[in-house]
C-alpha cells in the first residue's frame, strides 16, 4: 500500500483492520499511527508482541473502548503463519505491524508485500517547505539543518523547538541557529566529516572546524586524509576564484561543473594569497609528517592554530 492509497483512506475514513508499516521516516510514520487511531475512534496502545494482545482480540464488550495496537518488531510473528491466522478479527479493533527492517526473501513479506507501507525520508523541498511553516531560516540555513538532521524530519523539529526557544524574544531565528550550531547544542552525530570539515576551514568557521575535526578523530579519519582534500579543495576554490571570466570556466581549470558549484559557496572568505599560503601550509605539514618532524597526532591542531 502507496502511502499516498493510506492517506486516501484516512481522509475517507475507510481503515483496515491491520496495517504493516517500515521505514526510516518515523516520525511522519508516528503521525499516521495517531491519526489512524483518531479516526478509528480507538486509543493507541503499545504492545511488546502479537500473541500478548491476542486475547484482548477477542473479548467483545459494549463498554470496552477501541483500540489501535502497534507492535514492533514482532519476530515471532513475522517468521510464524499460524499466528496470522489468529489476527483476522479484531473486533472494530486495528492492529499495526511496524518492522524495521524487512526480509524480502521472508514468507512475511511475500505473503503481505502488497499491503507494506514504506516511510521513506522525505526529500529536501518537502522538508524545506515544512521548516519554512515552523520558523523563517534563510535558505542556506533551512538546508544546512536538513542535512544536520540527516533528512530526518522527527530530528528537524527537536532542532526547531530550540531554535523557537532561543528566539523567543528576538524572533530572529537565523541568528539562534548560528548561536546553537556554533556552541555546539545542535546534535551532529560523528560521521565521515571530512567534507564538511575542509568546507568549514574554507568558510572560515573557526569553531566548526575544530569540533568537525573532533568527529573526524572519533571515526579515525587519517590526518593525511583530510590534508590531501583540504589542498586539492583550496587549490580549486583559488582557480575559480581567481578566473577572469573569459572562455569556459571547466575547460580552462579542469575542474567539473559540481566541483565549481561547490568553491561558488566558498568563495572570498580568503584571498587569493591566503589560499595560496593555506596549500604551502599543507604541503609543509605533510612533508613534516613523512619525514617525521611534525607529530602526525597533533598535524590537524597545528593546521587550524595556524589558519585562524
Amino acid at each position: 500500500m502507496t502511502l499516498l492509497e493510506l492517506k486516501t483512506q484516512i481522509t475517507n475514513k475507510q481503515l483496515n483492520d491491520i496495517y504493516y508499516f517500515t521505514g526510516d521516516e518515523w516520525k511522519v510514520m508516528n503521525i499516521y499511527i495517531h491519526e489512524i487511531a483518531k479516526i478509528g475512534n480507538s486509543k493507541v496502545v503499545y504492545a511488546d508482541s502479537v500473541r500478548e494482545i491476542v486475547p484482548n482480540l477477542k473479548q467483545t464488550s459494549m463498554l470496552s473502548s477501541k483500540t489501535c495496537y502497534v507492535v514492533r518488531d514482532d519476530k515471532e510473528y513475522l517468521s510464524n503463519e499460524k499466528i496470522w491466522d489468529k489476527v483476522k478479527e479484531l473486533n472494530n479493533n486495528i492492529l499495526i505491524i511496524i518492522v524495521s527492517n524487512i526480509d524480502k526473501r521472508s514468507k512475511f513479506y511475500k505473503q503481505f508485500k502488497d499491503d507494506i507501507t514504506t516511510f521513506d525520508k522525505l526529500n529536501e523541498l518537502t522538508l524545506m517547505r515544512y521548516v519554512n511553516n515552523a520558523i523563517k531560516l534563510t535558505n542556506d540555513n533551512t538546508k544546512t539543518l536538513i542535512e544536520i538532521c540527516e533528512y530526518d524530519y522527527g530530528r528537524i523539529l527537536l532542532e526547531i523547538d530550540k531554535i523557537k526557544q532561543l528566539a523567543k524574544k528576538s524572533n530572529d531565528y537565523d541568528w539562534a541557529f548560528n548561536v546553537l550550531l556554533e556552541n555546539n547544542l545542535i546534535y551532529i552525530p560523528p560521521k565521515d566529516a571530512v567534507f564538511e570539515l575542509v568546507d568549514a576551514i574554507l568558510n572560515r568557521q573557526a569553531k566548526l572546524s575544530y569540533r568537525l575535526y573532533e568527529d573526524c578523530k572519533n571515526i579515525g579519519e587519517a590526518n593525511l586524509v583530510i590534508l590531501l582534500n583540504l589542498f586539492n579543495s583550496a587549490r580549486a576554490t583559488y582557480q575559480v576564484q581567481s578566473f577572469l571570466g573569459n572562455g569556459d570556466i571547466c575547460t580552462i581549470t579542469g575542474l567539473k561543473q559540481g566541483q565549481i558549484y561547490a568553491c561558488q559557496k566558498r568563495l572570498y572568505k580568503y584571498t587569493n594569497e591566503e589560499l595560496a599560503d593555506i596549500m604551502r601550509l599543507v604541503q609543509y605539514i605533510e612533508s613534516g609528517i613523512k619525514q617525521g618532524t611534525i607529530d602526525d597526532e597533533l598535524s590537524i591542531e597545528y593546521l587550524l592554530a595556524k589558519i585562524f
